[in-house]
């Protein structure tokens, strides 16, 4: 059949309830859309713009550049062309008004459909699961934009999703005239109302902390899933991950009575107990799409042979032979961007190491070389006067970017702009790229096949792949399975469940208890909760202390203080002026001292009493080449050199610290034992309370100035920001506002130490 009659059969037995008759039409516009030959045919745009309007997906038309003026549908002159009906014409544009947002944007079918739900609901709380690229935060601009809540608090899972979001609204704010301030970090001023505050799920608990009676009238939580431990395994050494999740959201759904939760492919019909609790609780609406709109072609690459639009590919080797063969011939036949998913880091310099001699780039931008040679410069290390190559640089010149959880995120960003920006055409990746990242990937080459070292669920599969085609963007998208068990599960359709434990009667870990309410509590969770409370009131502990570090064990907390507080004041004192500066902190072993007194209450492990103090003291006195330093040498054990491979394995560990607990464990800890230590001093010395924040920042990012502060939240290298408050502590110390108003000259000064791609983007954050 010619692809005029399958397209206008299909559009006459269109049914708009039918997930069926759906897929078929929304396939067979996907197909001729993509065939370029096809597309072009004058008679067949008229179709495709007759079907795409039937089902009310507006975007199909858009990214085949159809209206009604380029379908002759209206003449020069504006009026209705010759030989098409005025009945036709209007009906077209009256369903194009019906369509048509508070932002002036054209609304696809279920995207109206879900802005009318939360419309008519009297209890404005709704949970949406739809597949990637349906537009859920454009939906939650639309939102803002309607109801101009007073406060509202847009949480996303990480820090390169907060920046992404960040420049969103902000954009969305002016274009709008919305008067709403952005907040994002705990160093900005609030005010009463009129803030939009932009936080991770951590960053929230610290906003509740600091300002228990503000007022919220709306919140937004992306990726829900990540409350369920069972759907967010993790190989990170950061165990609160999905405890975070499930706090925020507990805490903010007894304050805020309007709220919008969203999650890709989670079946709304299949929730476990504890989560279909939470909802019946709280009156939240359910709104669940299924609809894809890009065609997923799938291939089965396992095998020695595939057909790739009618063309045999033969595929012959192991599967990191099997994928450099089938990455050259989608860049030689320009099939589109592909992203390669791994499974760990490991797996990503198997393959780039592979890559390293069949790849070579050519042609780049003046950013993309100063990028290259900022990474080597700052990065760059010699082992014994071998220079060691990282694989990151070293990718990226041969035209192949790398995208894993420990790179600093800077680097992970601009990568992801080569990528989006056609000046790559591969990114090889772990987890890291389907946490709501937005790339223009038409394949994925799903060389994977477990995460955490468990198999893949059906949502971890549904939720890489539907990375493979960005709506608005492809009309399909292609994905590779290299492992026959991942295709298999994926065809099983076996949904799994998004359950939220704390409405269960499943065993809980003792945070998790501190934070949940004793009605909300359950079988022997709720006579833990109850022990637990009559044990605490053996001690002298304030509810203040929990509040600021609800991640931490309540009982370790009140232990801890229960044993600082058998100390005289003479003791207490002494131990103030040991804790008055960075560096008397650094030496004679205070560190190790102060992790050995959380040890002992339970709030650390035994190995980590040791390695905590260990870590932090090599990164504040060598950087990051310091950690670097340390892995090579462990790793070596006596040989003189190591293999390529190996080197970058020492960057991955050295990476993972930095990240892990450098910048988060070390700090989130430090922060319970110095609040802990300030109750117990101001009760025992009756004294003024101390303040050890410089202290917490300085393990946290090692940043004090004003300009440091700003440059750091917005996503600038914090190596950088570091040199640059050593030699120019003048200049750090403005406000943005007063750097601006001199920038030329400022900047001038400043370019005596930043290389020439750390000069661009600083004048860009500018």
């Amino acid at each position: 059949m010619s692809a005029k009659l399958e397209l206008i059969r299909a559009i006459n037995n269109y049914e708009e309830e039918s997930f069926e008759k759906f897929e078929e039409l929304k396939n067979i516009i996907c197909e001729i859309s993509e065939n370029e030959k096809l597309s072009n045919d004058k008679f067949l745009r008229d179709l495709l713009y007759i079907a795409a309007n039937k089902m009310r997906i507006f975007g199909y038309n858009r990214m085949n550049n159809l209206d009604a003026r380029e379908l002759k549908f209206l003449n020069e002159n504006n009026k209705i062309e010759e030989g098409i009906s005025e009945e036709f014409y209007l009906s077209n544009e009256l369903i194009r008004s019906y369509y048509t947002s508070g932002s002036n944007s054209l609304l696809d079918y279920y995207q109206k459909a879900f802005l009318d739900k939360f419309d008519s609901l009297n209890s404005k709380k709704i949970f949406l699961s739809a597949p990637t690229s349906f537009g859920k935060t454009f939906l939650l601009k639309e939102l803002i934009l309607k109801y101009k809540y007073n406060n509202v608090i847009l949480i996303f899972p990480t820090i390169s999703l907060l920046i992404e979001n960040i420049n969103e609204i902000e954009t969305f704010c002016l274009e709008n005239t919305l008067d709403y301030k952005i907040v994002n970090s705990k160093s900005q001023i609030i005010r009463d109302k009129g803030n939009i505050f932009i936080l991770t799920p951590e960053r929230v608990l610290n906003l509740l902390a600091e300002y228990p009676k503000i007022e919220i009238d709306f919140f937004f939580m992306d990726e829900i899933y990540k409350l369920d431990d069972s759907l967010n395994e993790s190989q990170s050494l950061d165990r609160d991950r999905d405890k975070v999740f499930r706090i925020a959201l507990y805490l903010l759904s007894k304050k805020v009575e309007s709220y919008y939760l969203a999650g890709p492919y989670i079946d709304l019909e299949n929730l476990g107990e504890g989560f279909k609790k939470f909802v019946r609780t709280n009156e939240i609406e359910l709104f669940q799409v299924h609809n894809e709109l890009v065609k997923k072609e799938y291939y089965e690459t396992w095998k020695k042979n595939i057909y790739i639009n009618k063309n045999k590919l033969q595929l012959e080797g192991n599967k990191v032979e099997k994928t450099v063969t089938l990455l050259n011939y989608i860049n030689k036949h320009e099939l589109g961007q592909t992203i390669v998913f791994c499974a760990n880091q490991n797996q990503i310099l198997e393959i780039a190491n592979s890559i390293y001699s069949n790849t070579i780039m050519s042609g780049t931008t003046n950013r993309y070389n100063s990028f290259i040679e900022h990474l080597n410069y700052r990065y760059g290390f010699y082992d014994n006067d071998v220079e060691v190559r990282w694989s990151i640089p070293d990718m990226l010149q041969r035209g192949v970017g790398v995208h894993h959880g420990s790179i600093p995120r800077y680097i992970q960003t601009e990568i992801l702009n080569f990528f989006n920006k056609g000046i790559i055409d591969t990114i090889i990746s772990t987890t890291s790229i389907t946490e709501g990242v937005n790339t223009n990937a038409k394949n994925i080459i799903f060389f994977g096949n477990s995460k955490g070292g468990k198999p893949f669920k059906f949502f971890d599969i549904k939720n890489i792949i539907g990375r493979a085609g960005r709506y608005y963007h492809h009309f399909v998208g292609r994905t590779f399975f290299m492992e026959k068990n991942t295709y298999d599960r994926l065809q099983s359709n076996a949904h799994d469940t998004l359950d939220y434990v704390t409405f269960t009667e499943r065993e809980m870990n003792s945070v998790d208890i501190d934070n949940t309410d004793k009605e909300d509590l359950m079988g022997n969770n709720y006579d833990r909760k109850i022990n637990r409370e009559i044990e605490l009131l053996n001690f002298n502990f304030s509810e203040e202390i929990f509040v600021k570090n609800r991640l931490i064990d309540k009982l370790s907390q009140a232990q801890l203080a229960d044993s600082l507080m058998k100390l005289d004041s003479s003791e207490i004192n002494a131990m103030k002026e040991r804790y008055s500066s960075i560096k008397k902190i650094l030496e004679n072993g205070i560190l190790y001292d102060i992790f050995e007194k959380m040890y002992n209450v339970g709030i650390i492990q035994e190995h980590e009493k040791n390695l905590y103090p260990a870590i932090a003291g090599t990164y504040s006195m060598k950087g990051f080449k310091g950690l670097l330093s340390y892995e090579i040498k462990k790793m070596k054990d006596g040989k003189s050199a190591l293999e390529w491979i190996d080197y970058n394995k020492c960057y991955k560990k050295a990476f993972d610290k930095l990240k892990k607990i450098i910048e988060y464990r070390i700090p989130k800890l430090l922060n319970v034992y110095f609040e802990v230590f300030k109750y117990v001093y101001v009760e025992k010395v009756k004294a003024v309370e101390l303040n050890f924040d410089y202290i917490i920042t300085f393990f946290e990012t090692g940043i004090f100035s004003e300009m440091g502060t700003y440059l750091f939240e917005k996503g600038y290298p914090i190596e950088t920001i570091k040199e640059l408050e050593r030699s120019f502590q003048e200049i750090m110390n403005l406000e943005i506002g007063e750097f601006s108003l001199n920038k030329t000259k400022n900047l001038e000064k400043l370019s005596k130490t930043l290389d020439t791609y750390e000069l661009l983007l600083l004048d860009e954050l500018i």
